[in-house]
């Protein structure tokens, strides 16, 4: 898994420094979200994710991001209960300008840190997992822009996968 994550990170790092892309800008996002876990009674998680990425052609963004989605819930029979999910991910997407509107088709591959704590026990564990990234973005000016997204996430636990869905929309900054 280690060696895996050191491949795509020189990989993209190597990419990006020898890219001859006179436009190459780096664009950060910062969101809100919602991420639900795929069973049958989900327990929605909402939080934020922060993202940079690296424009390595008109088309083309690498980066990485890291979310943090949390649940909480006082209960009078067993007490206090909060479950996490915290995704940390590669990132590539691939978009196309129309003018001031830029929908995008991405995909996110890394570690998802997932925990859950009731009372004083607690327990997390970390999974690989990869996450479909259709959206959009709007730009409002040279350096602002609006973005939302929808994330099918694809976990591998243990010894069978896990799916959640999740919405993020917020602001990105261009440097």
């Amino acid at each position: 898994m280690k060696r895996i994550l050191i491949i795509i990170i020189s990989s993209l790092t190597l990419f990006i420094i020898f890219s001859n892309e006179s436009k190459a800008q780096l664009y950060v996002n910062t969101d809100v979200g919602i991420y639900i876990p795929y069973v049958e009674e989900p327990q929605s998680q909402p939080g934020f994710l922060l993202e940079a990425k690296y424009g390595v052609t008109e088309y083309l963004r690498v980066g990485a991001n890291f979310a943090y989605y949390f649940y909480y819930q006082n209960s009078n029979v067993i007490g206090s209960y909060s479950n996490f999910t915290m995704p940390v991910t590669l990132v590539g997407e691939l978009g196309y300008d129309l003018n001031d509107f830029r929908p995008f088709l991405g995909l996110n591959f890394g570690m998802y840190r997932q925990g859950t704590s009731t009372g004083n026990i607690s327990a997390s564990k970390s999974y690989l997992g990869a996450a479909i990234v259709p959206g959009f973005e709007y730009k409002i000016s040279e350096i602002f822009a609006l973005n939302a997204n929808f994330k099918y996430h694809y976990i591998f636990h243990d010894n069978n996968t896990f799916k959640a869905f999740g919405f993020n929309a917020g602001a990105s900054f261009v440097f």
